[in-house]
């Protein structure tokens, strides 16, 4: 059959049999998936049918479900039997003027073995089950009850779909459209009206000619008496008078596994490959369970191949929809974080993660749980933003946005001891970066009689460090935003910032405490010639000491310059680094103090800045209770670089295709590297 022409006028029209074409009339899942894929925005379905095949009817409400923007389930005439299934896939479902629902148990015949009637008959089963839960869900009956009205074959009038929690509100002054082509005789307890439309038009199941190849054994037609079963699905029986003929027949395969490989084909044709089919084939019990799950696979891979398509619920502007997310955060922020609620964010007071998700789901309407809705929420796109650049759902943007923003306040508040001694970078890749040192011996020299200048050479020495990539990732469960469990998440941003910067703290003193050799081959603290950074003999802090350290970073000289000259660098220490062990020492020897005599002066109060870093102790790999450290914040010892664009510890989230939770990985990308010597000095202590 050809359904191509379902999208009429930007709506969705959907009359006839389901699965099938039935006197000119019907369509299939293959039909509709096609139409969703070329729809964009919310749509409108126009629903007119009497039934058909079970599993076409749960394949199409998996695509309408499915589908990005808000669907409006408009029936005009009537939605029976596997029609229903489908009507419930509607965010908001309106019953015309005289329109009628009807649900009934599925229901089928099958010729062979007793083992090919037990398959059926648990086929027909798991159908029942599954058409129940999606009608109990969505009227906020409970399965059972739900259960008794299919055994039932109840039919609703309008008022009654809507009473029963089926529908949600009733068109009242629509036209009356016409009736969908279906033999509505083999329904039990169809309407008589009905009835007599199928007897006059000539609708009867028997009659009607065959207008597709026949499609897979064993399918399942949602009726209850028919004689010669569903178009296309029947086999010749010889009459029997005064006897109801069940629903549909079927015919047993010799090869079961041929069975459910041809129902794939013919359902998804060239859209699955080869691996795809064959593992839907070995997974599934029968045809019509083969048909199911491929139907799910094709709606999975073009609802992936269609990316972040968004949904335009209510038109909304990139504008309007960015100062909803900046209201949103703000508010959420205020509830977690104690930020200050401003603007539009006091319109969300209050604001939670699990009430956060509800205002994000699109299920509106009576039957729905907190739970459902809270599902939903975390894995809608595009309801705040239409057509918004970022690739998750709009509640990991917001959750991801939230946690950056109070990540990169705490990061910025406190930052390590080791910046006052390193000189940032930035890094364009992984790759190594280069610090190039280039001196020479610019010593003066008188020029010769004969106008020749005396000539020198250029030195060069580099250091080398590259950044790299740092995270930690974590789980916010569905289980923790029902619960509303804010505590542990209102945590993270700071542990993850404290993680962040301990990770910055303890690269940069590891290379002061490791005291490795850099480029020339000396460590980086050493006594050697041209070195000089290093005591030979350790002493407890004192001016004696001090001025020791001071004389050795004076008379540091520049790159390139002679041994024995009189160039100099000037190296200025100001900043003297100990140990927790030795804090009170430098408070001591750096607080200003009137001395009772000349004798006891110290002359270098308010020359140096204590600073305390626990990572220079022995309680870490390196590190010394008696060490302490001279430091010229001018002179950099260290480099360290972050990548481009990450110069701060960075949250992102992952959207999981089952709603189990917001994936959320910290990130940080981070190196450092000794490239100057001359700047520091280290006393080994007593």
């Amino acid at each position: 059959m050809d359904d191509d022409g379902l999208m009429v006028g930007g709506e969705l029209v959907l009359h006839g049999f389901v699965g099938d074409d039935f006197m000119d009339e019907g369509f299939t899942p293959k039909g509709v998936i096609r139409a969703l894929a070329e729809a964009r925005g919310d749509i409108t379905v126009r629903l007119n049918s009497g039934g058909g095949f079970a599993t076409d009817g749960a394949a199409i409400h998996s695509a309408l479900k499915a589908y990005s923007g808000k669907v409006t389930m408009l029936i005009e005439g009537v939605a029976a039997s596997a029609a229903s299934l489908i009507a419930m896939a509607g965010d908001e479902i309106v019953m015309a003027q005289g329109a009628m629902l009807m649900i009934h148990d599925p229901s089928g015949l099958t010729m062979g073995p007793a083992d090919a009637h037990r398959r059926t008959a648990g086929t027909l089963d798991k159908l029942a089950a599954n058409y129940a839960d999606v009608y109990a869900s969505r009227s906020g009956q409970s399965p059972e009850d739900v259960r008794a009205l299919m055994l039932a074959e109840t039919w609703m009038t309008a008022e009654e779909a809507v009473q029963m929690g089926f529908a949600d509100r009733k068109d009242g002054e629509a036209e009356d459209a016409a009736v969908a082509a279906f033999d509505f005789t083999i329904y039990a307890k169809a309407p008589s009206e009905l009835r007599m439309v199928s007897e006059e038009k000539g609708w009867r199941f028997a009659s009607a000619r065959p207008r597709a190849a026949a499609p897979s054994t064993q399918e399942v037609i949602m009726t209850q008496k028919n004689p010669a079963a569903a178009p296309e699905k029947a086999v010749e029986t010889p009459e029997t008078p005064k006897q109801e003929a069940p629903q549909m027949r079927t015919e047993t395969k010799p090869d079961p596994v041929a069975e459910r490989r041809k129902a794939v084909l013919d359902f998804a044709g060239d859209k699955l490959t080869a691996r795809q089919v064959e593992d839907i084939v070995m997974a599934a019990a029968d045809p019509a369970e083969a048909k199911m799950k491929a139907a799910d696979t094709v709606i999975e891979a073009q609802m992936k191949d269609a990316g972040p398509e968004t949904k335009e619920r209510a038109k909304i502007t990139s504008d309007e929809g960015e100062r909803n997310v900046d209201a949103m955060i703000g508010a959420l922020g205020h509830t977690m974080f104690g930020s200050k609620l401003e603007g539009k964010a006091a319109e969300y007071r209050g604001l939670t993660m699990k009430s956060l998700a509800i205002e994000l789901s699109d299920k509106r309407g009576f039957g729905f749980t907190d739970m459902e809705r809270v599902k939903q929420g975390m894995m809608n796109r595009g309801v705040l933003m239409a057509g918004a650049a970022h690739s998750v759902s709009d509640f990991s943007y917001i959750t991801a946005e939230l946690m950056n923003r109070q990540l990169r306040a705490a990061y910025e508040s406190r930052p390590g001891t080791w910046s006052q001694i390193s000189r940032q970078r930035t890094a364009t890749d992984f790759r190594q970066l280069y610090s190039v040192q280039a001196g020479v011996d610019t010593e003066m020299k008188k020029v010769l009689e004969d106008g020749e200048y005396q000539s020198t050479v250029l030195s060069d020495a580099g250091e080398s460090f590259r950044v790299e990539r740092y995270g930690r990732k974590v789980l916010l469960t569905f289980e923790a935003v029902i619960n509303d469990d804010l505590g542990a998440f209102s945590r993270l941003p700071q542990d993850f910032a404290r993680g962040a910067l301990n990770l910055e703290s303890k690269i940069a003193w590891g290379i002061i405490n490791a005291n490795a050799n850099l480029s020339d081959g000396t460590a980086l603290f050493a006594t050697a010639a041209g070195r000089k950074n290093l005591a030979s003999s350790g002493g407890a802090i004192s001016a004696t000491t001090v001025a020791a350290a001071r004389k050795a970073m004076w008379e540091q000289r520049p790159l390139g310059a002679k041994a024995a000259g009189d160039d100099f660098i000037s190296a200025v220490p100001d900043l003297l680094y100990v140990p927790p062990a030795l804090e009170i020492n430098a408070l001591q020897f750096t607080a200003a103090t009137t001395p009772e005599t000349d004798g006891n002066t110290n002359p270098f109060k308010g020359t140096l800045s204590p600073m305390v870093e626990p990572r220079l102790g022995a309680a870490v790999t390196g590190g010394s209770d008696t060490a302490w450290y001279l430091f010229d914040s001018g002179l950099p010892v260290l480099e360290h670089a972050f990548l481009q664009g990450y110069e701060a510890p960075m949250v992102e989230t992952i959207d999981r295709m089952d709603p189990d939770g917001v994936t959320m990985i910290a990130r940080h990308i981070f190196g450092a590297g000794a490239v100057e010597f001359r700047g520091a000095y280290k006393n080994a202590g007593a």
